[in-house]
């Protein structure tokens, strides 16, 4: 289980990369702890990493996250790892494709975290509330994100047979916005995990579309975002 005291660490070197508009991967955050000599495991970094995400705490910073192709194990091993992005920021940007994990920091050189990182939560990043009670009222699910993004159902992604890794084009057809699958066309949105597609609130503007004022239909084999 992580430590608050690793918590702290990487919530503070995650918000670092976001005030700087950086992308990064879990390893990028795990090697920069273990360059400064912090006694951390890429795992356990990594599991608080896609903690930080999935809690919606990076959508405060406009931040994304996209599955990409990266070489292990010293250059000979494909793989594939998350990447976290400023979602103006185009993942393709991103050059530290070649992840090779530091070791670990030597006992008689790590620092002591009892003395450089607090034992308590910090909460460098803002969270949503836990329920903690099974009994709690649970509040209705919105598409509209904290971000001002539009996430579009997954039963309409189902409908049409979007998988993960589907490329999408956009184009604009008089006040509605059209998307629709790309197999040969510029490629302008992607599917993530879990089917999961959400159109940021920079790409809405320029159909003057704001997310709490639209609503998302199937129709044929494409998607239409139109005024309610």
């Amino acid at each position: 289980m992580t430590t608050t005291a690793v918590t702290n660490l990487v919530e503070q070197a995650v918000l670092d990369q976001m005030r700087a508009k950086a992308s990064f991967t879990a390893l990028d955050i795990s090697n920069h702890l273990k360059a400064e000599r912090y006694p951390v495991q890429h795992r356990e970094v990594a599991e608080t990493v896609r903690e930080i995400y999935e809690s919606g705490a990076m959508s405060h910073y406009d931040y994304e996250r996209k599955t990409i192709p990266v070489i292990t194990a010293g250059g000979t091993k494909p793989s594939r790892a998350f990447l976290y992005h400023w979602e103006e920021t185009k993942p393709r940007t991103y050059q530290t494709r070649d992840l090779s994990a530091l070791p670990p920091v030597p006992a008689d050189q790590a620092r002591d975290l009892a003395d450089s990182a607090p034992a308590s939560p910090v909460c460098a990043l803002p969270r949503p509330p836990r329920l903690t009670s099974a009994s709690a009222p649970k509040a209705p699910r919105r598409r509209t994100r904290r971000d001002g993004a539009l996430a579009v159902p997954k039963q309409a992604l189902a409908q049409l047979g979007w998988p993960d890794g589907t490329r999408l084009s956009l184009r604009q057809d008089g006040g509605h916005m059209v998307i629709g699958s790309a197999p040969a066309g510029p490629t302008v949105l992607t599917v993530w995990g879990g089917q999961r597609l959400r159109i940021c609130r920079t790409v809405l503007r320029t159909a003057s579309l704001s997310a709490d004022a639209v609503t998302v239909e199937v129709e044929g084999d494409e998607l239409r975002v139109k005024e309610k």
